[in-house]
Protein backbone atom coordinates (compact mmCIF):
# COMPACT_ATOMS: atom_id res chain seq x y z
CA UNK A 1 0.00 0.00 0.00
CA UNK A 2 1.30 3.24 -0.88
CA UNK A 3 2.27 5.59 2.29
CA UNK A 4 0.25 8.47 3.79
CA UNK A 5 1.27 10.98 1.45
CA UNK A 6 1.39 9.51 -1.70
CA UNK A 7 -2.34 8.41 -0.90
CA UNK A 8 -3.12 11.79 -0.18
CA UNK A 9 -1.89 12.73 -3.67
CA UNK A 10 -3.78 10.11 -5.74
CA UNK A 11 -7.03 10.87 -3.65
CA UNK A 12 -6.54 14.16 -4.58
CA UNK A 13 -5.66 13.91 -8.35
CA UNK A 14 -8.93 11.28 -8.54
CA UNK A 15 -10.71 14.32 -6.49
CA UNK A 16 -9.77 16.80 -9.09
CA UNK A 17 -10.01 15.18 -12.37
CA UNK A 18 -13.14 12.78 -11.90
CA UNK A 19 -14.18 12.85 -15.13
CA UNK A 20 -11.09 11.81 -16.38
CA UNK A 21 -10.47 9.18 -13.93
CA UNK A 22 -14.15 7.88 -14.25
CA UNK A 23 -13.67 7.84 -18.24
CA UNK A 24 -10.63 5.57 -17.57
CA UNK A 25 -12.10 2.99 -15.41
CA UNK A 26 -15.63 2.66 -17.63
CA UNK A 27 -13.39 3.06 -21.11
CA UNK A 28 -14.80 -0.84 -22.65
CA UNK A 29 -11.38 -2.28 -23.30
CA UNK A 30 -10.60 -1.31 -19.23
CA UNK A 31 -13.88 -2.95 -18.29
CA UNK A 32 -13.10 -5.98 -20.54
CA UNK A 33 -9.65 -6.85 -19.18
CA UNK A 34 -9.80 -5.97 -15.40
CA UNK A 35 -14.01 -5.16 -14.98
CA UNK A 36 -12.82 -2.78 -12.42
CA UNK A 37 -10.35 -1.65 -9.31
CA UNK A 38 -10.38 -4.42 -6.84
CA UNK A 39 -12.47 -2.45 -4.05
CA UNK A 40 -12.56 -5.70 -1.46
CA UNK A 41 -12.84 -3.97 2.33
CA UNK A 42 -9.28 -5.04 3.32
CA UNK A 43 -7.40 -2.23 0.69
CA UNK A 44 -10.97 0.15 1.14
CA UNK A 45 -11.77 2.47 4.30
CA UNK A 46 -15.24 1.83 5.37
CA UNK A 47 -16.43 5.70 5.72
CA UNK A 48 -15.03 8.92 3.41
CA UNK A 49 -11.28 9.62 4.21
CA UNK A 50 -10.93 13.07 6.46
CA UNK A 51 -11.49 16.01 3.60
CA UNK A 52 -13.89 14.37 1.35
CA UNK A 53 -17.80 14.81 1.65
CA UNK A 54 -19.90 11.67 1.90
CA UNK A 55 -21.73 12.88 -1.53
CA UNK A 56 -19.14 13.34 -3.64
CA UNK A 57 -19.09 11.03 -6.91
CA UNK A 58 -15.69 9.80 -6.78
CA UNK A 59 -15.99 8.42 -3.24
CA UNK A 60 -15.74 4.41 -3.41
CA UNK A 61 -12.47 5.39 -5.33
CA UNK A 62 -11.42 7.59 -2.77
CA UNK A 63 -11.57 5.41 -0.07
CA UNK A 64 -9.09 2.90 -1.29
CA UNK A 65 -5.84 2.64 -0.24
CA UNK A 66 -4.38 0.75 -2.65
CA UNK A 67 -5.19 0.80 -6.48
CA UNK A 68 -5.23 -2.53 -8.10
CA UNK A 69 -5.81 -3.50 -11.29
CA UNK A 70 -6.09 -7.48 -11.83
CA UNK A 71 -7.22 -10.00 -14.96
CA UNK A 72 -7.81 -13.84 -14.10
CA UNK A 73 -5.45 -16.40 -16.27
CA UNK A 74 -6.30 -19.62 -17.11
CA UNK A 75 -3.88 -22.30 -16.18
CA UNK A 76 -4.70 -23.47 -19.79
CA UNK A 77 -3.89 -20.15 -21.02
CA UNK A 78 0.05 -20.19 -19.48
CA UNK A 79 1.28 -22.68 -22.28
CA UNK A 80 -0.92 -21.64 -25.52
CA UNK A 81 0.98 -19.30 -27.60
CA UNK A 82 -1.57 -16.49 -27.66
CA UNK A 83 -0.37 -15.75 -24.19
CA UNK A 84 2.11 -12.37 -25.16
CA UNK A 85 -1.00 -11.30 -26.84
CA UNK A 86 -3.40 -11.13 -23.92
CA UNK A 87 -0.18 -9.72 -21.69
CA UNK A 88 0.27 -6.93 -24.12
CA UNK A 89 -3.37 -6.34 -24.14
CA UNK A 90 -3.25 -6.22 -20.90
CA UNK A 91 -0.36 -4.12 -19.92
CA UNK A 92 -1.72 -1.09 -23.05
CA UNK A 93 -5.01 -1.08 -21.52
CA UNK A 94 -3.79 -0.65 -18.48
CA UNK A 95 -0.90 2.22 -19.20
CA UNK A 96 -3.67 5.10 -19.32
CA UNK A 97 -4.35 4.26 -15.59
CA UNK A 98 -0.79 4.14 -14.82
CA UNK A 99 -0.29 7.76 -16.60
CA UNK A 100 -3.04 8.67 -14.09
CA UNK A 101 -1.80 7.33 -10.80
CA UNK A 102 2.18 9.15 -12.03
CA UNK A 103 0.86 12.11 -12.57
CA UNK A 104 -0.66 12.17 -9.24
CA UNK A 105 2.31 11.05 -7.87
CA UNK A 106 4.66 13.59 -9.59
CA UNK A 107 2.83 16.41 -8.72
Amino acid sequence: MPDAAALKQVRQEIDYNWDEFSKLISDKPFRKVYTDLYKDKEVSLSTAPKGYEKDNPALVYLKLKSFIAETAVADEDLSKPSLHKKTVVAFQTLYPFICFINRALSA
